[in-house]
């Protein structure tokens, strides 16, 4: 599996609640810088999953245009800010296809990337925006090498 992991734009500080924060314009040109780098692989997603929250919705609907027409979309609660690593397993083989995208958030994104990659807690420090390509040849924890890790 090629798995990219997406962390949400930049968010404004403050809103009604933590759910509802809106990406910031700072937020939408920074993630169209990244996502113009990364045209060909965003071209060839066939499942994205995305957190419920506001900030991640806008994210993915910003660069939903570069992903092909037909490509599976699920929102799911397993991607939200406080969710357990541990999720993320049962939640990969559900996946359709080989190009998978996850949508989320700060500290999931970063325990993800450390533990599907077998690398100290926090080696990766995943800023808003930062887009991470892991090889993941066998679907577990230690399994997979990162590709790229490119941050605005």
């Amino acid at each position: 599996m090629q798995l990219f992991i997406l962390r949400h734009a930049e968010a404004e500080p403050h809103a009604s609640s933590d759910f509802a924060r809106n990406l910031t314009p700072t937020g939408r040109a920074q993630l169209t810088q990244v996502a113009n780098r990364h045209l060909q692989e965003l071209g060839s997603i066939s499942q994205v999953w995305v957190s419920p929250y506001v900030r991640t919705q806008q994210t993915l609907e910003h660069i939903r245009a570069l992903m092909p027409a037909g490509v599976a979309i699920q929102t799911t609660e397993d991607l939200t800010p406080d969710s357990p690593v541990q999720l993320l397993i049962p939640l990969l083989e559900k996946s359709k296809g080989d190009k998978v995208l996850l949508i989320s958030h700060q500290p999931l994104v970063g325990e993800a990337v450390s533990r599907l990659c077998g690398l100290a807690p926090g080696y990766y420090r995943l800023g808003t925006s930062a887009l991470t390509h892991i090889d993941l040849p066998l679907l577990g924890f230690g399994q997979g090498q990162v590709c790229f890790c490119d941050q605005p």
